[in-house]
């Protein structure tokens, strides 16, 4: 058993555990612990330690970097790091997370990551992963390192990477879920569509409906879908002789009215002013058009 408090550049990290020498193929804790909130916090994951790390935020922020992109980190979150990933991770100087964590090695760990196929350099997911690593910490710390206790650790080390690996999947099916939902908005955009006909088009409820689209797209299903209509009307204003009147109820707006202000709130123009804007065609009075057939 080892608890020891070290204070450096990074601020205080608690080593609750430090693994024997003899490493277990099969399942090997290297270090497990706490990092204490510090502004200056930082660290380069090394491939050449062969380590997964697992660490849960219990509050505060920080920053992930990879390959020259950065990926948030709050309270709240969990993320898992491959052995072999080179990344670089610190804390939000304006509000510094405190952190548990466990790095890990072993078979185990490899088989449930592929069963879970959990696949990527790296894994960030909003799931409380507290207890489980709380809990492994509490098996290390008071007991002897034993057959029985690892078992238990084994379980738990399953459980951390389930979590983490069914709320990929979750946002995975949410991700095509909307996609579905917007190929049908785009293929529809010329009829009239309620978000309760559409709910009822996807089997799922309005706030579900409402709540996965505003998340992949950021913004309301139903404003999508008025952009799209307008997006439409502006090339068909563009493009034709058609009136307003008529482009409304071909893209079945209820009235002409109902159009122009849908088409101003999103243009800042009224359809008619965007057609004089951006029309290349003439549009001749019926008697120029008579003249015009005389003269050829």
């Amino acid at each position: 058993m080892l608890q020891k408090e070290f204070k450096n550049n990074n601020g205080i990290e608690k080593i609750l555990y430090a693994g024997p020498a003899e490493k277990n193929d099969f399942l090997y804790i290297d270090l497990a612990g706490i990092t204490y909130p510090c502004a200056k916090y930082h660290i380069f994951h090394n491939p050449i330690f062969e380590v997964t790390v697992i660490e849960y935020i219990q509050k505060g922020a920080g920053i992930l970097e990879y390959e020259g992109k950065q990926y948030p980190l709050s309270e709240g979150d969990s993320y898992l790091i491959q052995s072999n990933t080179n990344c670089f991770y610190y804390a939000d100087p304006q509000n510094p997370f405190q952190k548990i964590w466990i790095n890990v090695t072993g078979s185990l760990l490899e088989h449930l990551l592929d069963a879970y196929q959990i696949n990527i350099p790296f894994l960030i997911a909003h799931v409380s992963l507290d207890t489980p690593i709380r809990t492994i910490h509490e098996l290390l710390t008071q007991h002897k390192y034993n057959a029985v206790n690892m078992t238990e650790v084994n379980l738990l080390l399953h459980e951390i990477v389930a979590l983490l690996g069914n709320n990929r999947t979750q946002k995975a099916k949410e991700k095509t879920l909307s996609q579905q939902i917007k190929t049908y908005l785009d293929y529809h955009v010329d009829q009239p569509l309620s978000i309760g006909e559409l709910a009822e088009q996807f089997y799922i409820s309005r706030s579900y409906l409402m709540a996965i689209f505003k998340k992949e797209y950021g913004q309301p299903p139903y404003s999508y879908f008025l952009e799209q209509k307008v997006k439409v009307a502006c090339a068909l204003l563009k493009k034709t002789s058609l009136s307003v009147k008529e482009i409304a109820e071909k893209l079945s707006f209820s009235d002409a009215s109902y159009f122009s202000n849908t088409f101003k709130l999103y243009k800042g123009v009224s359809p008619k002013q965007y057609r004089n804007a951006h029309s290349n065609i003439l549009f001749l009075k019926p008697d120029m058009t008579n003249k015009l057939d005389q003269i050829q």
